[in-house]
């Protein structure tokens, strides 16, 4: 009997099982327990994958200690804490982490893209003037209207279209004086407006869209250090104005704002990318709107895509547009974030 113990004491010690204790003694023969076999270490798969806005993928984990615990760094886009499977939401870069019940963690990053959409039939879209609707280059007096509504820009002083500027797209160039109206907006509470413009003069503020009526949207240009484009919103008075700034593209820029009735907030986007929640705004009345204007605001510039939603865009829909806009207008921030 003992010796049938000393062999299986070898074979155990053989298999360098080293980290032994002792149990106790039978007939002179010492007993031990084998080791704690070591915990997997905990991972998540895939640990780096690109998805489009609006689709699900599922996070695995593998290792560590059951169960796990599925968690995201932000609010953008939504995971199951259980099944790991993640919804995107809007363009950006997220890490998705697990744990497990032993307080291991694994990490993975899920960057988030869009596809840029035409706004082609959107529900909401009542004025759309774009450069390459224009026709013939020269100067001209009446900007069609593509949203389908039928309000050409056809007042003013008129513009002119110049061929193959950005990205091979015409643009229409607005020098002082120039300018092109007669769009009457109705009144609204929901608003959401996107300009693709460069300004071509320094120094001063110039007025590229605005209103005859107060509390309405104007979008200028400023060529101060380190920042060339502002946004403004007046309220009913005229006189309470919030402002975005920010640094501009070498070339064209897109300027988005979206004010939602819900909430009543107003807030502006340059090349897709928030720059600043403007607060509590007040509706977008109705009135004459103008592209640049004749007075001492004239804009100088050129304006190559312009449109106004009666509705508060979506971010998902937002962003779909801007990238069409970048994507089709040669805006160098469309790489990050678009497809």
């Amino acid at each position: 009997m003992r010796a049938v113990i000393a062999l299986f004491l070898l074979s155990w010690a053989s298999l360098g099982c080293q980290n032994t204790t002792s149990t106790g003694d039978l007939l002179g023969a010492t007993f031990y327990t084998a080791p704690t076999p070591p915990i997997p270490v905990l991972k998540i798969s895939p640990e780096s994958v690109t998805v489009q806005v609006n689709s699900s993928i599922t996070f695995t984990a593998s290792g560590g200690v059951k169960p796990y615990t599925y968690s995201i760094s932000n609010n953008v886009g939504a995971i199951n804490a259980t099944t790991g499977v993640y919804s995107s939401a809007a363009s950006d870069v997220s890490t998705v982490i697990v744990k497990d019940s032993a307080g291991g963690s694994a990490i993975a990053i899920v960057s988030t893209y869009t596809v840029g959409q035409s706004p082609n039939g959107m529900s909401g879209l009542k004025r759309w003037y774009k450069a390459d609707s224009v026709g013939s280059a020269g100067f001209f007096t009446s900007w069609p209207d593509s949203s389908g509504n039928g309000f050409p820009a056809t007042s003013g002083n008129g513009a002119t279209l110049v061929n193959n500027v950005y990205n091979g797209q015409p643009t229409v160039r607005f020098i002082a004086g120039n300018n092109l109206a007669g769009w009457n907006l109705p009144a609204t509470a929901n608003t959401t407006l996107f300009m693709v413009a460069k300004a071509s003069a320094a120094g001063n503020v110039y007025a590229v869209y605005g209103s005859s009526g107060s509390g309405s949207p104007a979008i200028l240009s400023n060529f101060f250090p380190n920042r060339a484009f502002e946004i403004y919103w007046a309220d009913a008075g005229g006189t309470d104005r919030q402002t975005i700034r920010g640094p501009t593209d070498a070339g064209l820029n897109l300027l988005t704002i979206v004010r939602n009735s819900t909430t009543s907030l107003l807030n502006g986007y340059h090349n897709s990318y928030q720059t600043v929640n403007m607060g509590t705004q007040t509706n977008l009345s109705g009135g004459w709107q103008w592209l640049g204007f004749s007075n001492a605001n004239a804009y100088v510039g050129d304006i190559s895509e312009f449109m106004i939603f009666d509705v508060a865009l979506s971010d998902a829909t937002r962003q779909a547009i801007e990238c069409y806009l970048m994507l089709k207008h040669g805006i160098i921030s469309a790489s990050t974030i678009c497809q």
